[in-house]
């Protein structure tokens, strides 16, 4: 029965050249691969469970990253750096230059409040939401 719960899922284009560097990223044909699980098929984050996190860690880049040791580290992630506010209440982050989409499209703080907002609508029951739900306000600013 657990080969009938079995999801395919078929990445194209630069995923192929994230995982499988430049030989992989020269081949025309798609990369398939298999994630055993019983969750939705579904690419919305604000309905992601534990169980879509293997595929949708994959599609969606951290804020703030990690290093190998599991520690909070400004050389991975979208904000290459980040600070808090004196009441320990607020979080602000600056967004790294030079992220792109995979059109080539710029990041921007709109696609950061894009997301934001998803995790925090009232339809929003995804496994992390209700973190973001407890949160007052999020405000983006031009870089000055």
């Amino acid at each position: 029965m657990i080969a009938s719960a079995l999801r395919r899922i078929v990445l194209t284009g630069s995923l192929i050249a994230a995982l499988g560097g430049p030989a992989a990223a020269q081949s025309d044909r798609p990369l398939t691969f298999v994630i055993p699980t019983f969750a939705r098929e579904s690419l919305d984050i604000g309905k992601a469970g534990t169980g879509d996190l293997p595929c949708l860690g994959n599609l969606f880049d951290a804020l703030i990253g990690t290093d190998q040791s599991g520690q909070l580290s400004p050389a991975r992630g979208l904000a290459e750096n980040w600070g808090t506010g004196s009441d320990g209440r607020s979080l602000t982050l600056r967004l790294r230059v030079g992220v792109t989409w995979h059109d080539g499209q710029p990041l921007t703080t709109d696609d950061v409040m894009f997301t934001f907002e998803r995790l925090r609508a009232p339809d929003a029951n995804c496994t992390f939401c209700r973190f973001m739900q407890s949160i007052d306000s999020v405000v983006t600013s031009p870089i000055k």
